[in-house]
C-alpha cells in the first residue's frame, strides 16, 4: 500500500463562491492562504449546503470519534464500525 499522507489541517471553512460551486477551504498555511479541499456542485437533489457542511465539519468528526474511541474503545459492534471509519479516513482501509 502506498504511503497516506496527512490531510488539510482542520478547522475546514465553507465558502460561497458563486450560485454554481461551493467551495470547503483548509485552515490557513503560514503565508494565509487557504487550501481548497473540495468544489462541491449543485446536484440534482440540491444538497449542495449540506454535502459542504458535511465535508467541512469532517476534521472535526474524525478527532472526536477518536477521542470517543481513545477512551472509551469496547470490543462491540458499534465500537468496529467506529475503528472502520477511522481506518478509512487515515486510509488504512
Amino acid at each position: 500500500m502506498a504511503e497516506v499522507s496527512k490531510h488539510t489541517p482542520g478547522p475546514w471553512a465553507i465558502e460561497h463562491k458563486n450560485p454554481f460551486e461551493t467551495f470547503v477551504r483548509g485552515a490557513p498555511n503560514e503565508e494565509g492562504s487557504r487550501y481548497v479541499v473540495a468544489i462541491v456542485h449543485p446536484g440534482h437533489d440540491n444538497a449542495t449546503e449540506a454535502n459542504a457542511r458535511l465535508i467541512a465539519a469532517a476534521p472535526d468528526l474524525l478527532d472526536a470519534l477518536k477521542a470517543v474511541v481513545a477512551v472509551a474503545d469496547r470490543k462491540t459492534d458499534v465500537f468496529d464500525q467506529a475503528r472502520a471509519a477511522i481506518a478509512k479516513a487515515e486510509g488504512r482501509a
